[in-house]
């Protein structure tokens, strides 16, 4: 209905213009619900979009109840949009303040979306719009809006209800059960308003039932505001005990005196309404913000005989319009950030649709949609190029679609779109024969989609060509193949393990190498097929494989029969996409053989060496006898028997028995590389003592030395050697009236040890050794260096030998200091 009237639904009023604006009083929710459920229930039969803002007598499900007891198929309006309810709470910046600008965007937006829709224009209700009628009206002026304003006359004032009333073109009021219409115009307000001024002037009471009344804070000065007659304060503002002349310094802070004063003289000039928002001190002596009206009343002759005010509390309101005003002022701000943040989007949008389709060429994937009413196929560029057909060169139907489709499988894709259409995801793969008839394989994927009644509308999916991908997985199955009968007639055997040693995987090769049969292998840790002195090298490579490390070592296994079997190990770790160990492939060699043998040449060689070093201590002991024999020759003989010579056979027969003792050793220790030092020291400490001591001489001698030093020979035997000079040394000259003594020999570690490398089983060590004894001593001014003595000149060059440095100190007697550095072998 676009005619200039509408029907308003409410029988009292009748039909009303297009643009009403009248309101009504109520004092319960039954009124409110008398007037409102026939006045909506006609604009939604004449098609007009209806706008509830709802009171706080009910909340949005209270109303949609009482509109589903009073309007027939009302959920169908619902449904349709043709009518909303808006919470009071909506409209509001926070708790009884409403905003006026969110109020008119609301009122315009909704109106100029009604209009759009087809409705006939805006049926609206709301409550508590006392403040704001004109921006209602300004609506009203431009749009097809008939308006019912609600008040629950409860907590209105007599001031605020002549207000009201002359806001509206009519006013709706109960009394005595019979709805009556008040009508307005500007002469009878002022009338009306002068008789409640008249009223209210001759009946106090009256004025404290108002007051009793009313919520907000309320008042009465002078005509010339010099003096407050009563002000009650509801515990916002500071009570008035008596008439107050002070009442501008109580109550209005200096900074906004001259301001409020101004206002009052203006309104008292104008005998106009006075209102204002201003500071004001709180009753607990803190400052607010107050909304101030007065209303003046005035005699019959104009004159202003008193004035009736009311103020509110906006202190929170004032608040937020602080924080909003911040907000505007940054609102150029966001909108140009926002424009550019759209702008980013846009682009960014562009580049995904551009990065999208080149994906889809990269993986030979395009996507469709099929809208079932117009029969219509929209295909992605790249599925053009699948069916081998150029980019949008043509639209294509279904019946266009299926002409590509290999005769064998249309019937699977009707099956396919048949399941779809039941709600079921389709996921399946056909083939398509091209126009130069090329057979391809691809793979769909599709989904119906469905309206609110369950019906189907469309359908949408993927479709990729996977011919490559299947020929390489038939490939892939052939090689896989190719390579299990390779692994299972291997002569190796082939192992898997996952991340705790577990047998995962083992071939036949299992039976004949361990006598186990796969199904006795698999599932079982390796732990029970390695013998235990291999236990500890498999668990610390285990560690490498962890780190990604590949090894190849000999590993010695225990069959089923509890026979040994020597084999030679490859193992390569496995780990997942994520990085993550997940266990290791294994390859083993039978060398059980080969080991045999090489024990037998081990034992051989092993032998070899120890007849060897026997020969060799045997023919350095003969040697030693034929010294001792030509000394014995030359002592018989007056003329030399004090001779050097003699001297000379002796150290030349120490030397041979010191190198003769390395060889006792190594034959009586079964080794052959290295030589455990220690005990090598104290027999030939021993042996030169026994050489030496003659006659009662008290000469004893003192060991410090590393337990179990394992040394090469080439460490060795230079080091015996020293020994066997300075000892002798200090046995032949420290003690010369052969008076107590003592020789004190030291042998340890310097510094702390390093190994040679990070698989070496060595590690090098810096030693210091010392032959020291408390005797005589040597000369100050004596240099060894240039002493003709070869035992001395032996001592420097083996030391030189060893790469070592060698300290003489002579405090309390005489000591030999050498540092050196040597690689032993690690038990």
């Amino acid at each position: 209905m676009r005619s200039g009237s509408r029907i308003s639904g409410i029988d009292i009023i009748g039909n009303v213009p297009r643009r009403t604006h009248f309101c009504q009083f109520y004092q319960s929710k039954e009124d409110l619900v008398d007037i409102l459920i026939p006045y909506f229930k006609v604009g939604l039969e004449n098609k007009e979009f209806c706008l509830w803002v709802l009171s706080g007598q009910l909340d949005e499900k209270g109303a949609k109840e009482i509109l589903e007891a009073g309007v027939p198929d009302v959920n169908a309006y619902f449904e349709s949009g043709q009518i909303e309810i808006i919470p009071y709470t909506c409209w509001h910046v926070e708790e009884d303040a409403l905003d006026s600008w969110i109020i008119l965007n609301h009122l315009i937006e909704k109106t100029s979306k009604a209009l759009a829709s087809g409705y006939n224009g805006l049926r609206y209700s709301g409550d508590d719009l006392s403040f704001h009628e004109k921006i209602l009206d300004s609506v009203i002026d431009k749009c097809p809006v008939t308006a019912l304003c609600t008040y629950p006359i409860d907590k209105c004032t007599a001031v605020e209800i002549l207000d009201i009333v002359s806001s509206h073109q009519l006013a709706l009021m109960k009394k005595e059960n019979t709805w009556e219409i008040i009508e307005s115009s500007c002469q009878k307000s002022i009338m009306e308003c002068k008789q409640a001024e008249v009223e209210l002037s001759r009946s106090e009471e009256r004025f404290r039932a108002l007051v009793t009344a009313s919520s907000e804070v309320v008042y009465r000065v002078s005509p010339d505001w010099s003096e407050m007659h009563y002000l009650y304060g509801r515990g916002f503002l500071a009570d008035t005990e008596s008439p107050s002349h002070a009442w501008l310094q109580e109550y209005i802070p200096p900074e906004d005196q001259l301001h409020v004063i101004a206002v009052i003289n203006e309104a008292i000039r104008m005998k106009s309404i006075y209102e204002l928002e201003h500071k004001v001190r709180l009753a607990d002596g803190s400052l607010g913000w107050v909304f101030s009206r007065a209303v003046p009343m005035l005699d019959a002759n104009g004159e202003i005989i008193e004035w009736f005010g009311t103020a509110s509390d906006i202190t929170e309101r004032k608040k937020v319009e602080a924080k909003l005003k911040d907000t505007l002022d940054n609102l150029d701000k966001l909108v140009k950030e926002r424009t550019e943040e759209l702008q980013m989007a846009y682009d960014s949008l562009k580049k995904n649709e551009k990065i999208l389709a080149e994906a889809q060429e990269i993986a030979h994937l395009g996507s469709w949609e099929l809208d079932f009413e117009s029969n219509e196929f929209r295909w992605s560029n790249e599925l053009y190029r699948i069916f081998g057909l150029k980019p949008q060169e043509s639209k294509v139907n279904y019946d266009t679609f299926l002409n590509y489709i290999h005769p064998e499988d249309r019937k699977h894709i009707d099956n396919a779109l048949k399941r779809a259409l039941k709600g079921k995801p389709s996921d399946i793969n056909f083939r398509i024969t091209l126009a130069n008839g090329e057979e391809r394989i691809v793979y769909a994927k599709s989904e119906v989609v469905f309206d609110e009644k369950n019906n189907p509308v469309r359908v949408r999916g993927t479709t990729q060509d996977i011919t490559e991908h299947r020929k390489a997985e038939e490939k892939l199955i052939e090689n896989e193949e190719k390579y299990r009968n390779i692994v299972e007639t291997a002569n190796e055997l082939i192992l898997t393990t996952d991340n705790k040693a577990v047998i995962t995987y083992v071939n036949k090769r299992m039976v004949d190498m361990l006598g186990y049969t796969i199904e006795d292998s698999i599932g079982r840790p390796i732990w029970d097929f390695i013998s235990e002195e291999c236990k500890p090298v498999v668990k610390k490579n285990l560690e490498k494989r962890r780190q990604g490390i590949s090894e190849s070592y000999e590993l010695k296994l225990i069959r089923k029969d509890g026979s040994p079997l020597w084999g030679f190990l490859n193992v390569k770790p496995l780990f997942n996409k994520e990085g993550k160990y997940t266990g290791a492939m294994s390859m083993l060699t039978d060398i059980t053989k080969r080991k045999e043998a090489e024990e037998t040449l081990t034992n051989t060689e092993t032998a070899r060496k120890k007849e060897i070093h026997h020969r060799i201590k045997n023919n350095l002991q003969v040697i030693s006898s034929l010294l001792d024999l030509q000394a014995e020759q030359f002592k018989n003989r007056a003329d030399i028997r004090d001779s050097e010579v003699l001297e000379a056979f002796r150290e030349s027969q120490d030397r041979v028995t010191s190198m003769a003792l390395i060889h006792e050793e190594l034959y009586r220790g079964g080794g052959f590389e290295t030589l455990n030092f220690s005990p090598y020291i104290r027999e030939l400490a021993d042996t030169l003592f026994r050489t030496y001591r003659l006659g009662n001489t008290d000469i004893s001698l003192n060991m410090d030395m590393e337990e179990n030093l394992l040394l090469d020979m080439d460490t060795a035997i230079p080091l015996g050697i020293i020994i066997n000079e300075l000892v002798s040394n200090s046995l032949k000259h420290a003690f010369p009236d052969r008076r107590k003594g003592e020789i004190r020999i030291r042998l340890h570690r310097e510094e702390s040890t390093e190994p040679e490398s990070e698989d070496s089983d060595s590690i090098s060590s810096n030693f210091i050794f010392t032959i020291s004894d408390n005797g005589v001593g040597i000369p100050e001014n004596l240099d060894v260096q240039d002493l003709d003595s070869l035992g001395m000149q032996l001592v420097i060059s083996l030391v030189d030998q060893l790469d070592g440095e060698l300290e003489l100190r002579r405090d309390n007697g005489t000591e030999f200091a050498i540092r050196f550095r040597v690689t032993e072998k690690s038990e």
